[in-house]
């Protein structure tokens, strides 16, 4: 032993490795090849009966938030058993429980998952990527969040790691994707909660959130960083929100294989529902009337997305009828004045964020207490009537 330092027993390397470590399933074969000959207890068990013993792990946990923190540990451990126990319990690893483990970050962190990229440091973006030391080939996708509108509770600045971690979770789980080829990865452009800003434990930047050129030159180097080391990944944007989720699309989608599930995703899924039931109803798409319920990323921009192939595919972009006011045309200062307001409304007038066809006007009710309908009266651009006839839709679209 050398003066000075003490020498501590070594863990063979695949058992502290999630990816290849598969504990007392290993045959004593497996062992002895691995090096792992007294390292584990005699008994092996098959998968399936790990499984068994996680479930009964799990069922001990006395909240939600604990059994996602359980999980989260068993990830770490062994990937393997951590998808085959998965399948059944997607809403404790992603949505609702995730919100809660975000929310709960800084305080609940354990190992670091992914690549953590700061706006603050946006040279580093290179040297970041070459620590995973996998090849060009090796990574078929990459899901990145900024955490500006995660799920229904907003900007939570780095704990939206774990929205990215979860999201590809639900990759693996659901579609098969190989949990080796994949890459989490947060944006840390700052957070505008005060209460992340104030805590000592806190982990990400300690300054609003950054916006503007810098912003966009932070998003820029990142596409341009993951796009050129890991040239055939699909390039995942989660819970940005609405207007940069947009931005970020329009202005890049055509240079860049990059997907918004928010919009993309949630706009696919509403169209694919909605064409279905107007097969049965016998009622044509330019007919009905359809209400959007919640203003954040997947209501303005992802069900905005599936009013646009509404009206591309129904060919009648002057008669849309969907969520709207039988058609009453609204000038720029009666939009201007509903800007504060959280009733949503299409209309077939001229473009809002982004729209030609279709607009949108997401607003936010500033009082708790103030119903839609008296927050709609009271902004003056709609009468009680036409109110009463968006609130009796054909269909509501929930997004909140």
């Amino acid at each position: 032993m050398t003066e000075g330092h003490e020498q501590t027993p070594a863990t063979p390397g695949v058992l502290v490795d999630p990816l290849r470590n598969r504990g007392v399933a290993f045959t004593p074969e497996e062992r002895e090849a691995l090096g792992l000959t007294g390292r584990l207890p005699s008994g092996v068990l098959t998968l399936d009966r790990q499984a068994q013993r996680a479930y009964q792990q799990l069922r001990v946990q006395d909240s939600d938030l604990a059994k996602n923190v359980y999980l989260e540990q068993l990830h770490d451990r062994n990937e393997t058993l951590y998808f085959k126990v998965l399948a059944e319990l997607l809403p404790i690893v992603y949505d609702p429980t995730v919100g809660e483990a975000i929310e709960k970050y800084s305080h609940e962190y354990r190992r670091p998952r992914g690549l953590f990229l700061s706006v603050d440091r946006p040279d580093d973006m290179e040297k970041a990527f070459a620590t995973l030391q996998l090849g060009p080939e090796d990574v078929d996708l990459i899901v990145c969040s900024d955490a500006e509108e995660i799920l229904g509770i907003g900007d939570w600045g780095v704990g939206g790691i774990q929205i990215s971690v979860g999201k590809l979770a639900v990759y693996t789980a659901a579609a098969g994707i190989d949990p080796r080829r994949v890459v989490a990865v947060s944006l840390d452009a700052g957070t505008d909660r005060t209460s992340l800003l104030q805590d000592p434990l806190y982990l990400g930047n300690r300054h609003p959130r950054v916006r503007g050129a810098e912003y966009d030159a932070f998003i820029e180097k990142y596409l341009e960083t993951a796009s050129s080391t890991f040239p055939d990944a699909l390039l995942h944007f989660e819970d940005f929100g609405p207007s940069n989720a947009r931005r970020i699309l329009e202005q890049y989608g055509g240079r860049y294989r990059i997907f918004n599930d928010d919009m993309q995703g949630t706009g696919a899924i509403t169209l694919a529902a909605a064409l279905s039931a107007v097969k049965v109803s016998g009622v044509r798409m330019r007919d009905q009337k359809l209400l959007v319920f919640g203003a954040g990323t997947a209501g303005t921009a992802g069900v905005g997305n599936f009013l646009h192939a509404v009206t591309i595919l129904a060919d009648a972009c002057t008669k849309m009828r969907e969520c709207c006011i039988g058609g009453t045309e609204l000038n720029q200062d009666q939009i201007d004045a509903y800007v504060d307001r959280s009733l949503m409304l299409v209309t077939a007038l001229s473009p809002v964020i982004g729209y030609d066809k279709a607009s949108v006007i997401a607003h936010k009710a500033d009082d708790e207490d103030t119903t839609l309908r008296v927050a709609a009266m009271a902004s003056g651009c709609i009468s009680a009537e036409d109110f009463d006839r968006i609130v009796d839709p054909a269909a509501m679209v929930g997004r909140t």
